[in-house]
């Protein structure tokens, strides 16, 4: 805990854990773009590394982030596990092209969710130090759906399930450090997934994320479907109690 000299004001320490997402959809426009997400597996192919942590919940909403700043962290944080989850749009097959250069892959979901962990490396950096490096699937999240048949259903035109689990579904199942990462109030830190030129290449060539098309007695609409990679930290925080503020 921090204290202060004379004083000793003292943090309250919380469970608490840090997440940050990209988002894979074609609704992307503008300045949008990169902040937010991608437009599509090709455009996500481009970067060289996908950066997180460096987007606030103002700006992306809940479901995406917890961060309230994208640069320093706002409180003494404790990481005792880490986990990345890759999740693919379920109920959605991309459709074989009938015209263009050819027929696109209707399995491109199941690739992503399940192959792109396998070439996909991993760097936890905190200040200038890279506390963490390796292979995505030495991170499992450990929520999700079970990994049961994935392919179950999915060259069919409806039906398509995805596991979108990296490994079993249990919490215990994460990378977890033997004794936990502090990361002190006012650091910068960043998590920094690093795709292979082979999984570079293999996105740059799938089709989608396309869309869900709805019918109702309104008509017909369609809602763009989504991709998402998420990265989190499982630990505790410290905060300042009321009437204990200190530096």
């Amino acid at each position: 805990m921090e204290a202060t000299a004379g004083a000793m004001a003292m943090n309250a320490a919380e469970a608490w854990a840090l997440y940050d997402t990209i988002q894979i959809r074609n609704a992307f426009k503008g300045e949008d773009l990169g902040k937010q997400g991608y437009t599509s597996y090709n455009q996500l192919a481009q970067q060289d590394e996908w950066p997180f942590f460096d987007q606030r919940k103002s700006d992306i909403g809940y479901a995406y982030t917890n961060r309230d700043s994208n640069e320093a962290l706002e409180f003494v944080f404790h990481a005792y596990s880490l986990g990345v989850r890759f999740v693919a749009p379920s109920g959605k097959v991309e459709p074989i092209r009938e015209q263009g250069n050819g027929p696109a892959n209707p399995l491109a979901h199941l690739i992503f969710s399940h192959m792109a962990p396998e070439h996909c490396g991993l760097v936890l950096k905190i200040h200038q130090d890279d506390k963490l490096i390796h292979t995505v699937t030495l991170a499992p999240d450990g929520a999700g759906p079970a990994p049961v048949s994935a392919a179950f259903g999915v060259g069919q035109a409806y039906g398509a399930t995805y596991a979108n689990a990296n490994g079993t579904p249990e919490l215990m199942n994460r990378w977890k450090w033997p004794v936990p990462i502090s990361i002190p109030r006012g650091a910068t830190f960043n998590v920094r997934l690093k795709p292979s030129m082979y999984l570079k290449r293999l996105l740059a060539a799938m089709p989608g994320p396309g869309g869900y098309d709805f019918s109702s007695d309104a008509g017909e609409i369609t809602i763009p479907a989504a991709a998402l990679i998420r990265v989190d930290m499982i630990g505790k925080r410290e905060v300042q109690q009321r009437n204990q503020l200190h530096f």
